[in-house]
């Protein structure tokens, strides 16, 4: 196993890896800077410890894996190993006409960390006189080097004065969700791709959270992932995979499962006693199930592998719903399925590890959502949860435990976490389409601006990367004549007042 202690950038610039425990909940979940997750890579140790101070642990470690096709068909993958051995992503994002990516990295941290608690002190202090404003809001990632090449916006944040520029002296401030969040930005062209693997051009986006709660909140983790297409051309059957080492403490006697209904992956001990393994700590007497679920997409396949794939296709297979080598996976009934052991080992009759009676052993598990398309300049946010349950009596009790958990995770994004933190270059406010016209839309280069409030605003154009383009503060008249001398292409105009942004398309012929 490799432990990368020291990545050395262009122009002799050296940075040793960050690293952060999120542990503000009932988890301790490692998270560094580097392409994977959930894992200690100066130790090799497992990264995901619940409960925490226990010294045991259900995953060992993950990754997400990106694939697509450019227009002649040729793949293109961003599949970062789990061990650090091969690199497909690196730190700092990539700039938003060609998908370079700037060396050394212009955001000089590689990974932040901020609790809802200093937000919320910021919220109520940051114009009191003795108020010192923290490293973890002044330093929040909110806007790229526009000079370099890299998008305006950033890192979400919430804008107070509505200027459109993160200032936090003006008492804006990180938009995170949970009581405590990690961010970090990662794009897939900084270097050759260790899969072996043609770069697609994705600048990725992580938020990793926690909720501090008495529920099974407590025992999960979220992860928010949003990817952005800087390269010059769409990526077609654009796929996305979570895919994970999970150990439940003692990593060689675990099965895997999944229940395609639920969008969830898990894994659970193949009997009712976890032993310890060569200084690993088992769980002991009624070991728990541990599980990925997709909150936000529904999932393509579930595939369970044993040896890491070796190669482009083996990987581009696997994502794809098939075993390495291209087999398809057949269910007990003889049919072709993409769902590996989909059934519950609770039901004698399903298709389950258990009911197959598998020899227990080390399993590694991927989930996969595929979308049709990621456009040019386009963006999509995906959101996993990492489930925990130990409320049963025995192994396989504690996988109905977790689906239970599962459902109540998805009720709770629902009402909670849709559209929390929108990024401010990708969200048009359809519902305030009345607020304010522009018309001739398409226009030549001017255009007319009537606003249907009698508010102070702030005028703000910026193209689809979020790169602004022009921007006029402090307006206040109803009806203006907009000549923001800017080339043919589609825009986003921004009106900003009070609390508010409202958003259209605009295009200049």
């Amino acid at each position: 196993m490799k432990s990368i202690l020291l990545i050395i950038l262009i122009g002799f610039t050296f940075f040793l890896n960050s690293q952060i425990n999120l542990d503000q909940n009932n988890v301790s979940a490692t998270i560094t800077d580097l392409g994977f997750f959930f894992n200690n890579p100066f130790t090799d140790n497992h990264g995901y410890e619940v409960p925490i101070g226990s010294g045991s642990h259900t995953i060992y470690s993950s990754v997400i894996w990106f694939g697509g096709l450019d227009i002649n068909g040729q793949i293109m993958l961003a599949a970062q190993d789990l061990y650090g051995i091969n690199d497909d992503l690196w730190s700092g994002p990539l700039t938003v006409d060609s998908a370079v990516a700037v060396t050394p990295n212009p955001l000089l941290q590689s990974i932040w960390s901020i609790t809802k608690s200093e937000i919320d002190s910021h919220i109520v202090n940051y114009n009191q006189p003795a108020y010192i404003v923290p490293a973890s809001i002044m330093n929040w990632p909110a806007h790229g080097d526009i000079s370099l090449g890299l998008s305006y916006y950033l890192a979400p944040f919430v804008d107070v004065n509505n200027d459109g520029y993160y200032n936090p002296l003006d008492g804006d401030y990180p938009c995170i969700k949970g009581d405590r969040a990690i961010y970090k930005i990662m794009n897939d062209k900084y270097d050759i791709h260790g899969s072996g693997g043609l770069p697609l051009g994705i600048e990725v986006h992580f938020m990793f959270y926690q909720f501090n709660s008495n529920n099974y909140l407590d025992n999960t983790t979220f992860i928010d992932v949003d990817i952005f297409n800087r390269s010059s051309e769409p990526i077609y059957d654009f796929k996305t995979s979570f895919v994970c080492d999970s150990d439940i403490g003692n990593p060689f006697d675990d099965y895997f499962g999944c229940d395609s209904s639920r969008n969830n992956m898990y894994c659970y001990n193949g009997d009712d006693f976890d032993e310890n393994y060569s200084g690993i700590l088992g769980y002991g007497n009624n070991p728990p199930s541990s599980g990925i679920v997709s909150l936000s997409h529904d999932l393509e396949s579930v595939i369970g592998f044993g040896n890491f794939p070796t190669g482009v296709f083996e990987i581009w297979n696997i994502m794809n719903g098939f075993l390495p080598d291209g087999s398809i996976i057949y269910n007990n009934f003889g049919q072709p399925t993409s769902f590996y052991y989909s059934g519950n080992p609770n039901n004698l009759g399903s298709w389950s590890e258990m009911t197959a009676l598998n020899s227990p052993g080390d399993r590694r598990i991927i989930m996969t959502i595929t979308e049709d398309t990621l456009e040019y300049q386009g963006h999509e946010k995906y959101t996993f949860a990492v489930l925990y349950d130990r409320s049963g009596t025995t192994a396989i009790e504690n996988v109905n435990g977790l689906l239970a958990i599962s459902d109540s995770v998805q009720s709770f994004f629902n009402s909670n976490l849709i559209d929390v933190c929108p990024f401010l270059t990708m969200e048009l406010d359809d519902m305030n389409m009345n607020k304010f016209l522009i018309y001739p839309n398409p226009c030549n280069g001017s255009f007319n601006l009537n606003i249907e409030f009698n508010k102070e605003y702030n005028l703000i154009i910026s193209d689809l990367s979020g790169r602004v383009v022009y921007k006029s503060l402090n307006l206040t008249q109803e009806e203006i004549v907009v000549n923001p001398k800017i080339p043919s292409g589609i825009y986003i105009v921004n009106i900003h007042t009070k609390g508010v942004v409202y958003k259209k398309r605009l295009v200049v012929e």
